[in-house]
């Protein structure tokens, strides 16, 4: 299930939106390079290599949090870097950015660490007896079980 979550700032600073930020962004030529992510709308090929570095399907990937993640990475300085991953060029700091970024739902951002998503990480797709603390799996699961003895 793909939900739709705002950014909750981490250390509770008010941020832009991404659409007030992308279009900051588009207003200052010199912040996104030509022929950078944002620029040239590269969010489908962004899903598929993080799909190839994730070991999910581009499907179990959420397009918003993609959006948001390109963001993040244009805002701090890592379009071209961003650029170099999507053209099949090892960048092991973005490429390893991406991956912690979806698996934890945190984004490391121009204004600090975001956590954009919670239950929806890939950490707890991850692993099959895993669930975000307080969520039940299932109903009847080991939270509605006496414990044995």
């Amino acid at each position: 299930m793909i939900r739709k979550n705002r950014m909750v700032p981490l250390d509770e600073r008010i941020l832009l939106s991404r659409r007030g930020f992308a279009g900051g962004c588009l207003a200052i030529p010199s912040v996104v390079p030509a022929g950078g992510v944002l620029a040239s709308g590269r969010l489908e090929e962004f899903l598929e290599v993080s799909a190839g570095l994730t070991g999910f399907s581009r499907d179990e990937l959420d397009p918003a949090f993609a959006e948001a993640m390109i963001d993040a990475l244009v805002a701090t300085g890592k379009a071209q870097a961003l650029d170099r991953l999507l053209e099949g060029e090892p960048s092991g700091d973005v490429a390893g950015e991406v991956v912690a970024a979806w698996y934890s739902g945190i984004l490391a951002t121009a204004a600090g660490l975001v956590a954009y998503t919670f239950e929806d990480a890939l950490a707890w797709s991850a692993v099959d007896f895993a669930a975000p603390p307080g969520f039940c799996v299932e109903p009847g699961s080991p939270w509605a079980r006496p414990p044995q003895t």
